[in-house]
């Protein structure tokens, strides 16, 4: 009499994750993860294996640390297993922290490096260090290879004619190029080793370039395409030619924004002269980026670099000079002040968020267009006009104000 009080146990059958989850959403978590939980989903299981692989791949940064040990395993990896060697999309070869290890570069196997990179045949991105190009025969290396996917490509001035003359030739093999960063390894100088460009590469589709001149975009750039640049600003009055360039290297269309950022070195009265003429020659900035270049960091080590910058009337000077010219821009929504590079984070640290908040204020004062601010590592925004500044990443606001497609140098 008692049965009917009892249920017989139902047992539960767990599916596999891979049969009741869209591939879509396994991926969005694959992507999600850090590069270490990516190697181990490829372990896991064949379809794991599938999915995971060309996500582990897909962008690859090879830093020149005190070791090649694993840049030579990955090149290794790359030419026994082909398959990985095409879903590779993005390669970057960079140096690490604020020391070129140039002598590692005489342990770095460049036979099976190239032998690596030949496979890669859909490569979207490729950029390098300049200490990476120092061989001499890296460029003519360089130069028998062709990507056909290639958009965005950085490399360097080589120092020798044979190197520069292979430089032109890689240029003339890649014309589908939108994004260009060509640096001289001379950048203490305005006047870097010029390419001699031959007349018949035109990039036709040149939306970004980064670069100490304009002599690429003087002889290669024909049409009105370009949307974004970073340049080099170390005496007045070079920089007038370069922005006479890049204006007429983008739209007609003053709808259009464009994003500038700047190296320079200048004193306050050439930095007034500059914003000057730049707010005339290219009233059509969204995004301006300005980072002093004080290469002083390599020298005295960063706390007393962070001395220096408590000592240097910088607040005072150079922001109000800012807070003075930025009401000459009329369409600019995101403004950027800094050091460059390893140095951002370095002035964000030294200023107090209260100092920072207060420039943010001059600055939003003076244009009153002004989206978004940043200074250092820190960043400020306006949900809607009228109110109140608020602080978010400065991730998040290099994502917003297109900088965050700039080479990291």
């Amino acid at each position: 009499m008692f049965f009917g009080l009892f249920k017989p146990r139902v047992r539960k059958v767990y599916l596999p994750i891979l049969e009741w989850l869209p591939d879509e959403v396994l991926i969005e978590i694959v992507r999600s993860a850090p590069k270490g939980n990516q190697a181990a989903l490829c372990r896991t299981s064949k379809p794991f294996y599938a999915l995971s692989l060309p996500i582990l791949y897909q962008n690859v940064v090879l830093y020149l640390g005190e070791k090649t040990d694993i840049i030579d395993t990955f090149c290794l990896t790359v030419v026994g297993h082909p398959e990985r060697a095409d879903v590779i999309r993005s390669l970057r070869f960079k140096n690490v922290g604020y020391i070129r290890y140039t002598w590692c570069l005489k342990s770095l196997n460049y036979d099976l490096f190239f032998e690596s990179l030949k496979r890669m045949n859909n490569l979207e991105h490729l950029s390098f260090d300049d200490d990476t190009t120092s061989p001499e025969d890296f460029s003519s290396r360089l130069a028998s290879m062709t990507f056909p996917r290639l958009r965005h490509l950085a490399i360097y001035h080589p120092t020798s004619d044979s190197g520069r003359a292979q430089v032109a030739r890689i240029f003339s093999l890649h014309r589908d190029l939108t994004h260009v960063a060509l640096w001289s390894l001379c950048p203490d100088s305005d006047e870097p080793e010029y390419i001699k460009w031959d007349n018949t590469v035109v990039l036709q589709n040149l939306r970004h370039y980064e670069g100490h001149s304009t002599a690429l975009l003087d002889a290669c750039c024909t049409t009105r395409t370009l949307r974004a640049a970073r340049i080099r600003a170390i005496s007045w009055p070079t920089p007038r030619s370069i922005f006479a360039t890049l204006q007429s290297r983008t739209s007609r269309d003053q709808n259009l924004p464009f994003t500038l950022s700047i190296d320079y070195m200048l004193k306050n009265d050439e930095l007034q002269s500059m914003l000057v003429s730049l707010s005339g020659d290219m009233p059509q900035i969204r995004c301006l980026q300005m980072r002093s270049y004080e290469d002083k960091m390599h020298i005295v080590g960063p706390q007393v670099f962070s001395a220096f910058i408590r000592a240097n009337p910088f607040m005072q000077t150079t922001v109000q000079t800012f807070a003075e010219n930025l009401r000459r821009f009329g369409r600019i929504q995101y403004f950027a002040l800094n050091y460059r590079a390893h140095y951002e984070y370095e002035l964000g640290s030294v200023w107090n968020a209260k100092r920072c908040h207060k420039a943010v204020k001059m600055f939003a004062e003076a244009c009153p267009t002004l989206r978004a601010c940043c200074i250092g590592s820190r960043a400020w925004k306006k949900v809607i006009m009228d109110a109140p500044w608020v602080e978010y990443t400065r991730d998040a606001f290099e994502v917003d104000a297109g900088l965050s497609e700039f080479e990291d140098r």
